[in-house]
């Protein structure tokens, strides 16, 4: 096999890191629209899945060793969720987008899911809170994860490989999970506190009236200072550069992950892979809708 450069080196590992980051961001936006529902119901995990199109999640890669590489990354971010749980809402999305990306590899061997004996510890714990609930479906996914021998029983989080480009950290996890969203989330925080119990509409029409009344008041009061208040544009103009905010990052991570993988695609050792379309795997606990 002919060795790669350092900038091509560079490049591939690169190219592996963020688009590991904005799959993360994916999956945190994919758990807080999960958790919102308070529902633990594979349909309700279904339609958020459908809305958010993750099926999609492998249409740009072209490459063999990409997506093997990457399904891996899924995985072991998939893990954290599930280390660092938040709470049962956020965990049990973790094993339902764990369950539905495993069944919808599009490789021929399937990556199996690495898991260490401190990670199917806190994974037990979940299962066990599960039992006690009685929560059926999520329980299925992970029955059925089991039987297919999804999991890969080993010592470290994930393997070494002697090439320097795929050569991959094995140091202890951080609990960096909802933290890369809380930025963007910001904007979303404010908008609902202005919006609960219609606060934004009633501080609006307080503020018209009071003007109202001062400017009335003024008439017979000539040496009343008047100024004319534009809180509420202020407002409505902060919540707009936070959604503008919101838009240019999304725009700038899809940029700056298009460039990396134009620049990795060009690698020498870059092996093509011709997807072969796989028969569509029965993964829906209900007849009623598929992935």
């Amino acid at each position: 096999m002919p060795k790669c450069t350092d900038g091509e080196a560079y490049s591939v590992a690169t190219y592996n890191r963020y688009l590991t980051i904005a799959f993360q961001v994916d999956v945190e936006n994919f758990l807080l629209k999960f958790e919102e529902l308070k529902s633990l119901k594979f349909s309700d995990f279904a339609t958020i899945w459908k809305e958010m199109k993750f099926s999609y999640i492998n249409s740009e890669q072209q490459y063999y060793t990409f997506i093997r590489q990457f399904v891996d990354n899924c995985f072991f971010i998939l893990k954290k969720f599930i280390v660092f749980p938040k709470n049962i809402y956020t965990s049990t999305g973790a094993i339902y987008l764990m369950y539905a990306l495993y069944f919808k590899q599009i490789v021929n061997n399937w990556v199996k899911i690495r898991i260490t004996q401190y990670e199917y510890m806190k994974l037990q714990d979940l299962i066990e809170q599960l039992r006690k609930d009685e929560q059926i479906e999520p329980l299925y996914c992970y029955g059925k994860l089991v039987t297919s021998n999804a999991f890969e029983y080993v010592f470290q989080k994930k393997p070494l490989a002697p090439e320097a480009w795929c050569m991959k950290n094995l140091s202890d996890y951080t609990d960096d999970t909802f933290q890369v969203t809380t930025t963007m989330n910001s904007g979303l925080k404010l908008k609902d506190v202005l919006n609960k119990d219609n606060f934004l509409e009633s501080f609006t029409k307080v503020t018209t009236e009071y003007n109202d009344a001062l400017k009335k008041f003024s008439v017979n009061n000539v040496g009343l200072g008047i100024f004319e208040s534009n809180i509420i544009q202020d407002i409505n103009a902060t919540l707009n550069s936070f959604e503008n905010k919101k838009e240019e990052a999304h725009n700038s991570m899809y940029d700056r992950r298009k460039e990396i993988r134009d620049r990795a695609m060009t690698t020498k050792n870059s092996t093509r892979y011709s997807a072969v379309a796989k028969e569509e795997s029965e993964i829906s606990i209900d007849e009623d809708w598929k992935f």
